[in-house]
């Protein structure tokens, strides 16, 4: 059968997840870490499995969250080299986490259109919430 592209993306990135354990990327010493990586594993199956129509708006706000930590990446890498990367982490991590937290409301109103149970994107919204708050304290710290 043809799978279309988001759901293509989901397992890819379920994938990354599972194989950031295998390979010990994810230390099991650092529970941040490991909680996250389960969160969005939990996440990915939670909305493939129960709540399909929201699996592109889930694949958009993925994509936001990981643009948000590429951000973070070049300022680890070019750490003490240059100012602009700390001022682009500080900037694009911000805005990847706003664009993320409204994207998860659309969800929650999309859902709420439709008729659907708001358990779900309760759910999601606490999540993203947490995630979203997580990762503005990390970047002040």
């Amino acid at each position: 059968t043809e799978h279309p592209p988001e759901h293509i993306f989901m397992i890819l990135f379920f994938g990354f997840m599972l194989k950031d354990f295998l390979v010990g990327k994810v230390g099991f010493g650092n529970t941040l870490e490991v909680v996250h990586h389960v969160a969005c594993m939990a996440v990915l199956m939670i909305v493939a499995l129960y709540y399909t129509d929201g699996v592109p708006l889930l694949v958009v706000g993925a994509a936001t969250f990981e643009l948000g930590s590429g951000f973070y990446n070049v300022a680890v890498i070019l750490h003490g080299k240059s100012p602009m990367a700390n001022l682009g982490y500080l900037i694009g991590m911000t805005v990847t986490n706003v664009v993320a937290g409204v994207l998860t409301v659309v969800y929650g109103l999309h859902c709420y259109r439709l008729g659907l149970a708001m358990a779900q994107p309760t759910i999601m919204l606490i999540f993203a919430c947490t995630l979203i708050f997580a990762r503005q304290q990390f970047l002040f710290q």
